[in-house]
């Protein structure tokens, strides 16, 4: 019965750690999935693909195929190159939650669990998603030990039991025996036999009472006769009570058989929980420490005292330092390492929130610094550096810019040469033209205009990206380059019905320290883009005001607005709005990048609201300053 029971217990033990060992698989497997998605959404994991193929990226735990999939079903990247192009059907393609269900695996027939994780790989409306198999048969290998190491501690605390309960029943028993023995050869009238019995116990006693009781019969027995009646009384009533005793040895030896079967019991289902447990932590302690080693970014984990606790070998290899010279110290020690200055400057005592901000070690070595506290359950435990290698990023960029500026400045020249011809035969320098002569060279002249304004804006663009854009700081009064481009505009605000006002305080503005130029571009940029895509007979407000520290512009329309999805693109290069290129084809997504970049390097700041079909309202701030700040 007992054996039953055990194997009872053992068969849900089995279930429950199957269950649980399941679990854990499929939490892993969405933690890494969580993590891939996010590199592939930064476009970091796609840059890399080519010359670290997907089969490096299965070959972390039990992940057997890996595919990055268009909403369509098409897959566009996947670990066997077979499978590239190929097309898929599933009901979860493209939800945008995360989905866990059972599949099975084509090249053996297994069941697998399939992790599928939505991406946003851009402006869509239906997400990319992440396919990502993974396999079970951990779970069969986990319960196989586990089934051996159950049976051979059941057998042994079997037999461990069986020779306790052996030993204590023989112990207890024979004494018994011997005593049963005695009395029926004192009964049978044998007075001079006596008991041996050392027990060091009851019976022990009774053992000595019959020794002592044989003694009294054999020293009285000439009175016997006289005193039968009475003797058999007694001998009547001793029988009763060893019979009683030998009862309450009985019921003492089945309750202590019992409390040791319960022990047991208790026993064993500690030792399973026990032996599942440490599996368990042994197991996802190793997962954990493969991944974090041979992660491509440098990681660096603080505690709550803001104590360096851990540094994976990539951050080692970024920043030159072992791991056993700097684990335990703190931001104001790390400080005095020579080669940590630059990036203790960056995390600050308290370690700041950072979000990819760069840090150039040499170079060759660009990185980008992201602070991420670490949370259990809703308690802030430390705080978690990533140090991402963007050296290749910035040269492709840094070539892209040097491009973009040769290009345009081989191209101004010439169309600055048709300009000028352009004007000489529209202004009749080269002989009088007829209606459609005049016609057809004013439109070329307009169309090389605009290309020249779309050059200008790349040039503008590369010396935002090389820092060299601020070049005549002046005392400047805001109030009026506001007016100076609201007339610019007047021809076009008559033209749409246009009602245009200007509020602004009593009181004069102060005048502050501004690039003249180029803060002309960036409001005129904000208030072309009012007019253009406001509709006739709509309203463009501009609001002034200012405090002791900064200058206040708000240019408020009623257009057309920004759709909620798009609003997160607004300030990229060459972004328009869907709805605003079915209004004006022509455009070159620039004006508001231009701007932004303006408005932050004198210092101030720029955000808008919006609301499709309602109007958008743009801000920005500038520092009232007299004196031009020092580095500048």
């Amino acid at each position: 019965m007992s054996l039953g029971i055990g194997v009872s217990v053992l068969i849900v033990a089995l279930r429950e750690q199957n269950k649980r060992l399941e679990k854990a698989i499929v939490d892993e497997s969405k933690l890494f999935a969580e993590t891939m998605a996010k590199n592939i959404e930064s476009g970091y994991l796609l840059y890399i693909l080519p010359e670290r193929p997907l089969r490096e990226i299965t070959s972390f735990g039990n992940i057997l195929f890996f595919w990055i999939v268009k909403p369509d079903g098409e897959i566009y990247l996947a670990d066997d190159p077979q499978m590239l192009g190929k097309k898929i059907e599933d009901s979860s393609l493209s939800s945008e939650e995360v989905v866990v269900k059972d599949s099975i695996y084509s090249e053996n027939g297994k069941k697998i669990k399939l992790v599928i994780y939505p991406l946003k790989m851009g402006a869509g409306e239906k997400p990319w998603s992440l396919f990502m198999g993974v396999s079970l048969e951990t779970i069969g290998a986990a319960q196989k030990r586990i089934i051996f190491i159950s049976f051979a501690l059941f057998s042994l605390l079997t037999i461990f039991i069986f020779v306790i309960s052996f030993y204590l029943a023989k112990r207890i028993t024979k004494p018994l025996r011997s005593l049963e023995e005695g009395v029926r050869i004192i009964g049978r009238g044998n007075l001079d036999y006596k008991l041996k019995i050392r027990s060091g116990d009851e019976v022990e006693e009774l053992a000595e009472s019959f020794n002592q009781m044989a003694e009294n019969l054999k020293r009285y027995y000439k009175t016997i006769e006289e005193s039968k009646d009475v003797l058999e009384v007694r001998v009547k009533a001793r029988t009763r009570e060893i019979r009683e005793l030998a009862a309450g040895l009985e019921d003492k030896v089945k309750e202590r058989t019992k409390g040791l079967m319960e022990s047991r019991d208790a026993l064993l289902n500690m030792l399973e929980d026990v032996n599942v447990a440490r599996e368990k932590a042994e197991e996802e302690k190793n997962k954990t420490s493969a991944i974090i080693t041979n992660f491509s970014d440098g990681l660096l984990v603080f505690d709550k005292e803001n104590n360096l606790a851990f540094v994976n070998p990539q951050a080692e290899n970024f920043l030159k330092v072992k791991e056993e010279k700097i684990i335990g110290k703190s931001i104001p020690k790390l400080l005095k390492i020579s080669f940590l200055q630059p990036l203790m400057k960056i995390l600050g005592e308290g370690i700041e929130k950072t979000f990819r901000k760069e840090l150039e070690i040499n170079e060759n070595l660009i990185l980008e610094v992201t602070t991420v506290p670490v949370i259990r359950e809703k308690e802030k435990i430390g705080n978690l550096v990533i140090l991402h290698d963007v050296t290749r990023e910035k040269l492709v960029d840094k070539m892209k810019t040097e491009f973009v500026s040769l290009a345009a400045h081989q191209l101004r020249t010439p169309l600055s040469v048709i300009k000028w011809t352009l004007k000489m035969f529209l202004d009749g320098d080269l002989g009088k033209l007829n209606k459609e002569q005049q016609d057809f060279l004013d439109s070329t002249y307009k169309s090389n205009e605009k290309m020249i304004a779309l050059i200008n804006d790349l040039l503008n663009i590369t010396r935002i990206e090389e820092g060299r854009y601020l070049y005549n700081l002046v005392s400047a009064d805001i109030e009026g380059l506001v007016d100076s481009i609201i007339n610019s505009h007047r021809e076009e605000i008559k033209k749409k019905r246009i009602k245009v006002t200007l509020r602004k305080p009593s009181k004069k503005i102060p005048k502050t320290l501004l690039d003249v130029e180029k803060i002309k571009i960036a409001i005129d940029n904000i208030f072309d883009n009012a007019i253009k895509y406001t509709l006739p007979g709509g309203e463009v407000t501009v609001y002034l005001k200012y405090d002791k520290k900064n200058i206040e512009v708000s240019i408020e329309d009623t257009g057309v607005g920004i759709s909620e999805k798009q609003q997160g693109r607004l300030f990229t290069k060459f972004f328009r709005g869907s709805n605003v290129i079915r209004m004006e084809t022509e455009g070159t997504g620039l004006g508001l990048f231009i701007a932004k970049n303006i408005i932050e390097a004198h210092g101030g700041k720029i955000w808008f609201e919006s609301k499709e079909k309602v109007g958008t309202t743009f801000y920005f701030s500038l520092p009232i300053r007299e004196k031009i700040p020092a580095g500048n």
